[in-house]
């Protein structure tokens, strides 16, 4: 597999050669297709429409593996492998369901046995935090991304590693990737007022953590 070197560059995989696309002759809106639609035309061997989910969804797979495993590196690659097992396993996706969660599955476990492999064991979130906090890819306006733009990052980077594993990876999802509520409760299972409590309290520990620096909406 080739690793990607540069961020705003790099597409986990070779598009033009993976086994099964080729270019077709008709065109849809790419741009604004839903993902389910992108799925579609990506099963009838329509390789724009899979290069078009890769580049919407990939700062999110990379973020995520970034945040899990605190190693530029490894996301890369993990990243990179998550794209071609979403390739692989296409027919495998619900379209009622949100793709968004269906990657985050993908890319977690993808993690998990990095972690278990180098004998991180289940703890995932406990031990990928260290009290430098590594360079993320702008993931938007969210609050928390606003802080760790500016010289409050490494304090918001050691408060997360106060977080219990349930609340640090619905702060992930939601503040860093995010995620709708739907798109979360998809993700990890859970009723919608599960995510929603989980996530109030979450925040309110997070805000506490910060001495009041920080507000969520």
């Amino acid at each position: 597999m080739k690793r990607a070197t540069n961020m705003d560059k790099s597409i986990p995989v070779e598009l033009g050669t993976m086994d099964g696309f080729e270019e077709t002759a008709e065109t849809i809106d790419y741009a604004n297709a839903s993902d389910a639609t992108l799925v579609q035309r990506a099963l009838q061997h329509d390789m724009r429409a899979y290069e078009t989910l890769v580049r919407r969804h990939y700062q999110n797979a990379y973020r995520t593996a970034l945040l899990l495993t605190h190693n530029a590196d490894i996301a890369l690659d993990i990243s990179q492998e998550a794209f071609v097992r979403v390739h692989r396993n296409l027919k495998r996706f619900n379209p009622d369901k949100p793709f968004g969660a269906w990657l985050y599955q993908i890319v977690k476990n993808l993690c998990l046995n990095f972690l278990q492999r180098h004998r991180k064991r289940w703890r995932v979130f406990t031990d990928v935090f260290t009290e430098k906090a590594p360079s993320l890819p702008d993931a938007g306006d969210s609050p928390l991304n606003k802080l760790l733009k500016d010289e409050k990052r490494q304090q918001v980077w050691k408060a997360l590693q106060k977080l219990s594993a349930a609340e640090r990876e619905i702060i992930i999802l939601k503040d860093f990737n995010d995620f709708t509520y739907e798109e979360i409760a998809d993700a990890l299972q859970i009723p919608m007022g599960t995510v929603m409590s989980r996530l109030f309290y979450a925040r309110k520990k997070l805000a506490r953590l910060l001495g009041g620096h920080h507000e969520t909406d």
